[in-house]
């Protein structure tokens, strides 16, 4: 220190420990948002899976009215609500990639680039 009068020493690890903590604190809170998306998301497919079940009883009847065995009925019930997942699932990955794009750009300045993988695996996990 006495050679070089001019020169400031920092410690690092204080700067280091801070900016842990600031980004831990901002993890936390996306998860937390992840989250309330994700129970908001499960209240409206639940809301909508409700307001339809009249129609989807008047269908059932008018199905085994007309000669359907237990077993159709159940196939097209199965079909019709794995395509409404498959949907909310589409629609939710692109929703969550134009955000994340969204965000890449205007809050972290970092380049977006199209991952080739996520439609097709959110096609995959809604239909699982």
């Amino acid at each position: 220190m006495e050679q070089f009068p001019n020169l400031t020493v920092i410690d690092v690890t204080d700067i280091l420990e801070q900016v842990r903590a600031v980004v831990d604190k901002l993890s936390r809170a996306v998860e937390a948002m992840f989250v309330l998306a994700l129970a908001a998301g499960v209240l409206v497919l639940w809301a909508a899976l409700a307001a339809t079940r009249d129609e989807r009883l008047f269908d059932v009847g008018l199905m085994r009215a007309l000669g359907a065995s237990r077993q159709q009925v159940t196939r097209v019930v199965l079909a019709e609500l794995l395509w409404l997942g498959a949907l909310a699932g589409l629609l939710a990955a692109l929703g969550a990639m134009g955000i994340g794009a969204l965000a890449a750009a205007k809050l972290f300045n970092l380049p977006w680039s199209l991952n080739p993988w996520l439609l097709p695996l959110a096609w995959l996990v809604a239909w699982w």
